[in-house]
């Protein structure tokens, strides 16, 4: 019996490498989706880049605090669910962290001081198809962006090939579509990792650590006003990546109790690994 066709690519995207594999269909289709969910990802990129000084995200960050600017459709939808996922985690899944990490030499730019005064409230607000900033915060969106960019490759997929199974991973962030069941291996935090076996079927998995720099880290607490230094590693299984991406920075700041009751408000599920 031949081999089913399969396709399966590998390149730099999103600050990683992107890996995409399908099978369960003609092989011509199968090259033709996987280069369109390619370009799907890479336009992402392009939109919601803060490293990228001629993004989307970019410009909204350079306009003056409160002049409404007119946004794409997928940078409003990741600043809605952004808003929303701040309110119900009471603050602490915060987009507006960027003058810390640009203070700490974790993202580009001038250092500044990290206005950590202005991380108590939303730091900007949508109307419509607009969006401005409410004070001199810079949003960031590493903590949310890949994961909407594999959701967005999956559903174009989904629409070029629906016979076909497969697997969007960017960097750890992923999400299993179709009929086939994949293994996936997950590794944890600490200086001796443990792998960690678990089993998906048309499902998401992110997978967040926290590695201190010294005395700064990639993660802000916006209760304390500091970098969460504790080194931690969590996983969460949703049915969307955007959600499993952006819930495991919240499970990484927050009591388990805070937590448990976010991931219910998004039919999510939460691991911690040691």
């Amino acid at each position: 019996m031949s081999p089913r066709p399969s396709y399966n690519r590998c390149r730099p995207s999103l600050g990683t490498f992107v890996q995409i594999s399908l099978v369960g269909g003609p092989s011509l289709s199968l090259e033709e989706a996987g280069e369109e969910a390619f370009r799907m990802i890479k336009q992402v990129d392009t939109t919601m880049s803060f490293h990228d000084s001629k993004s989307e995200l970019s410009r909204l960050n350079r306009a003056p605090v409160k002049r409404w600017i007119r946004v794409s459709r997928q940078l409003h939808e990741v600043l809605a669910f952004a808003l929303d996922l701040q309110g119900k985690s009471q603050g602490l899944f915060n987009v507006a962290i960027g003058r810390p990490l640009v203070a700490w030499k974790i993202l580009p730019g001038r250092a500044t001081t990290p206005g950590f005064e202005h991380l108590h409230a939303p730091g900007f607000e949508l109307r419509g198809d607009l969006a401005r900033r409410l004070s001199p915060v810079r949003l960031d969106l590493g903590g949310v962006a890949k994961g909407y960019a594999v959701d967005a490759a999956v559903e174009r997929l989904r629409q070029l090939v629906p016979s076909a199974s497969g697997c969007v991973n960017a960097g750890g962030d992923l999400r299993v579509f179709g009929d086939e069941e994949m293994e996936i291996w997950v590794r944890g935090s600490g200086k001796s990792p443990r792998l960690y076996q678990t089993r998906l079927h048309d499902c998401a998995l992110a997978t967040s650590s926290i590695t201190p720099r010294g005395r700064v880290s990639a993660y802000v607490n916006p209760h304390y006003a500091g970098p969460c230094l504790r080194r931690r590693s969590v996983s969460v299984m949703a049915s969307r990546c955007m959600v499993a991406d952006a819930l495991t920075k919240v499970a990484l700041l927050a009591q388990r109790d805070t937590t448990q009751r976010v991931a219910l408000d998004y039919d999510a599920r939460i691991e911690e690994h040691s």
